[in-house]
């Protein structure tokens, strides 16, 4: 994708901060550049984020992915990330009760939903986005989503989705061990990629 993680993350920060009309100054010449960009044919490693949030000026893992390890982050399935956004605002009935519902009627934290909305939604986009990979992060000492992340993996490879548990906290004293693990991670993906490439080839090679 044209946009890389960090960018949609601070694009998503200015929406909570700034008012609508500096918003659609900003976002509609935005838009149109990336509507016009084609596929140049490189497909890097993608990747989507779920778990707990993360925080303005917490970039440190999609840093470590796209800038250091040279995979994507395609979708941030968190409460400061694509999930506020996931909702049809219905165009019947009286408009501002329909923006009241569309804006208030959330709950982004795992503390808030049931574990099922957990599960649901980021199958969804790990579909619809074609990950090839999943990583699963949580703040040290966060019990709503340590606890929940058993069921995350263990739903996630069922559906054949790799998925690799990262926790973390806002310090950068982890960040040789989290490049190490996202590093040998990216690497597996990426050999998984390959043989399956090599396959489908042989497969479609003619009969001699």
């Amino acid at each position: 994708p044209p946009l890389s993680g960090r960018d949609y993350l601070e694009l998503v920060r200015g929406y909570y901060y700034l008012p609508a009309e500096t918003l659609i100054e900003a976002y509609g010449p935005l838009y149109e550049t990336l509507s016009r960009q084609g596929d140049d044919g490189a497909r890097p490693l993608r990747l989507m984020i779920a778990g707990s949030i993360m925080a303005d000026e917490d970039r440190k893992i999609v840093d470590l992915v796209e800038e250091e390890v040279g995979a994507r982050i395609v979708v941030e399935d968190h409460c400061a990330g694509f999930r506020p956004f996931f909702r049809t605002v219905p165009e019947t009935g009286d408009p501002f009760r329909a923006l009241a519902d569309g804006y208030l009627d959330q709950a982004p934290c795992a503390r808030m939903k049931p574990l099922d909305d957990s599960l649901e939604l980021p199958a969804l986009l790990a579909r619809d986005y074609a990950v090839d990979g999943i990583l699963y992060v949580y703040l040290k000492f966060c019990a709503c989503y340590g606890i929940t992340r058993s069921a995350f993996v263990d739903h996630f490879r069922q559906l054949g989705l790799p998925v690799l548990e990262l926790s973390s906290d806002y310090s950068l004293s982890d960040h040789g061990q989290l490049k190490t693990r996202i590093e040998a991670f990216v690497e597996i993906l990426n050999e998984q990629r390959d043989a399956g490439a090599t396959a489908l080839a042989v497969a479609a090679a003619p009969v001699v």
